[in-house]
């Protein structure tokens, strides 16, 4: 099992969001306390566990740094793997990826990232509307500016 420090958003060490990535020999997670054990360890705000299944990449991703258990869906963390894995020849210079994550939570997510060549990454995916609603009663004075 091999983990990385990544700096997604730039294109210089230092720079942009910071984010473990820890590859997985196995097509399987380790259990769940190691896997927060070690996002603890790395002292990053994301932790993402990357699997081989159908998928660019299954993942996981915890938080413990800010009381996040973990995440069912990360944009940022699967954003940093895709400029990870094209910055080390996985990927092509612009492609298209899919990850899924939350799925031991109970929550699959697909979260979709494209990168260009000029290393630009764009995160985004679909979504299901599960409410709606109206607000009857709003007033000009609610949304004045608050000093």
């Amino acid at each position: 099992m091999n983990y990385f420090i990544v700096d997604a958003f730039t294109d210089k060490p230092f720079g942009g969001n910071p984010a473990g990535v820890v590859l997985l020999d196995s097509d399987s997670f380790p259990k769940e306390d190691l896997m927060l054990k070690i996002a603890a360890e790395l002292r990053y705000s994301e932790t993402a566990f990357v699997r081989h299944d159908g998928y660019t990449a299954h993942v996981r991703d915890f938080a413990p740094l800010y009381d996040i258990p973990e995440e069912s869906a990360t944009g940022t963390a699967n954003a940093s793997l895709t400029y990870y894995l094209q910055q080390n020849g996985y990927l092509g210079t612009e492609a298209e990826c899919a990850f899924i994550q939350g799925e031991a939570m109970g929550r699959p997510s697909v979260i979709a990232t494209r990168i260009n060549p000029d290393g630009d990454i764009f995160v985004g995916g679909t979504a299901a509307i599960v409410a709606e609603g109206s607000f009857f009663y709003i007033f000009a004075e609610d949304f004045q500016p608050q000093s």
